[in-house]
């Protein structure tokens, strides 16, 4: 499955770029933005409830798990 095949298959990376039937209807493009946005939001908040609070960021968000199995 991939590029140069005789079907309509595509690879992971043009999918993932794309979204799609096979995928979430949101591209990878777009979760990172939201993921992105949804982060600043969260530090916001917690920097107008705790003004001199410092915030430590351990680890990642997690981005595709729950999506599709590929």
């Amino acid at each position: 499955m991939g590029v140069g095949q005789d079907d309509e298959a595509t690879s992971c990376r043009d999918a993932y770029e794309r979204g799609g039937f096979v995928l979430d209807p949101e591209s990878i493009r777009d979760t990172f933005q939201r993921v992105f946005r949804e982060y600043v939001d969260m530090l916001e908040a917690v920097h107008e409830k705790a003004p001199h609070a410092k915030v430590i960021t351990v680890g990642h968000p997690t981005l595709i798990v729950g999506r599709h199995h590929l």
